[in-house]
């Protein structure tokens, strides 16, 4: 009689563990996809930004230096939503 109430709680402990495994990976799965839909609605939104910039501010700076400027604002931004998440 011992032996099955072992097999039984090891059978438990098993499903109870695939379980988990399961739910964990589905909750890190829909934050990654949170994070990435975040990601590209800030690089939409400052390539808007750009479109907005006059012609002559466009000649006159750099697409480098666009490109660093943008990558430096989305930087913080997602350093600060890890910090939250």
């Amino acid at each position: 009689m011992p032996t099955s109430i072992g097999v039984q709680r090891v059978a438990i402990f098993v499903v109870t563990n695939a379980v988990s495994i399961l739910v964990r990976h589905h909750y890190v799965q829909g934050g990654m996809d949170t994070c990435l839909f975040l990601r590209r609605t800030l690089v939409a939104t400052m390539f808007k930004k750009i479109l907005k910039l006059s012609l002559k501010s466009l000649v006159e700076t750099d697409s480098g230096k666009l490109v660093a400027i943008i990558s430096a604002d989305l930087f913080v931004v997602e350093r600060q939503l890890a910090m939250v998440a």
